[in-house]
């Protein structure tokens, strides 16, 4: 299934490894590249990281939607939006 995380872009969800607050990983040494690559971005709209792996290779995604709305997006069942093909 695929999730929209913003910024125009969809994303298939087997592909996410995690999602992370950035107003949280700024506190710690341990995320000093997604630090780095988030200071580099200069977006003050960003508001968290997605990592994935495609391809055997990891990538980060910085969005503009919260946490906690993207965790909502990734718990929705397919059947919320198709109960008719249930049965498939």
């Amino acid at each position: 299934m695929y999730v929209h995380i913003g910024n125009d872009e969809i994303l298939n969800r087997d592909d996410i490894i995690a999602v992370l607050d950035l107003s949280q990983i700024k506190h710690s040494r341990q995320n000093l590249r997604i630090i780095n690559e988030m200071k580099a971005r200069n977006n003050p709209s960003d508001q968290s990281v997605i990592i994935i792996q495609r391809n055997n290779k990891e990538e980060r995604i910085f969005t503009n939607i919260a946490v906690s709305t993207l965790r909502k997006r990734l718990s929705t069942n397919a059947y919320t939006y198709f109960p008719e093909e249930k049965d498939i």
